[in-house]
C-alpha cells in the first residue's frame, strides 16, 4: 500500500467514526427526554420511594 492509501483509509475511518459520535449525540439526547417522561409520570409515592 502506499501513503495515499493509508491515507485515504485513514480519511475513511475518521469520517465513519464522526458518523457513530454524531449517531451517539442524537440517541444520548432521545434517551434523556425519555427519562424525563418516565421521571414526571411517576406518582409522589414513587418519586418517595426512589423508584
Amino acid at each position: 500500500m502506499t501513503v495515499d492509501d493509508y491515507r485515504e483509509a485513514l480519511n475513511k475511518a475518521n469520517a465513519e467514526a464522526a458518523r457513530y459520535r454524531t449517531e451517539c449525540n442524537e440517541l444520548r439526547k432521545d434517551a434523556e427526554a425519555y427519562r424525563e417522561l418516565k421521571e414526571s409520570e411517576k406518582t409522589e409515592l414513587e418519586r418517595a420511594q426512589g423508584r
